[in-house]
């Protein structure tokens, strides 16, 4: 699931950094309504992204929280809200998984 709302320049981005494969459906914004995504799928859902509010609403579904500090927040703040694993980039979490 993402903010994105171009479903192609995703795909492409997680191609690029070698992690495409760990994902069996991409969901972008507009798709569907993402709470109720979450909630359906939170057993095999990770949120991975740049904003607290992001971590955010990967707590609320009880989703694991990925935060990557190369977006719109800097690391720091990311850490303040506690996500489950922070990163400094996409490519730090290809290595992860």
């Amino acid at each position: 699931l993402t903010a994105r709302k171009n479903f192609e320049a995703t795909k492409k981005q997680l191609k690029k950094h070698l992690i495409d494969e760990y994902f069996e459906e991409i969901i972008c914004c507009g798709q569907t309504n993402k709470e109720e995504v979450l909630l359906s799928s939170r057993v095999k859902t990770v949120l991975i992204g740049d904003t607290e509010h992001d971590i955010i609403s990967a707590k609320k579904a009880g989703c694991l929280s990925v935060a990557v500090a190369s977006g719109i927040r800097e690391a720091e703040v990311l850490k303040s809200y506690k996500p489950d694993y922070i990163f400094d980039s996409l490519i730090d979490f290809s290595f992860f998984v």
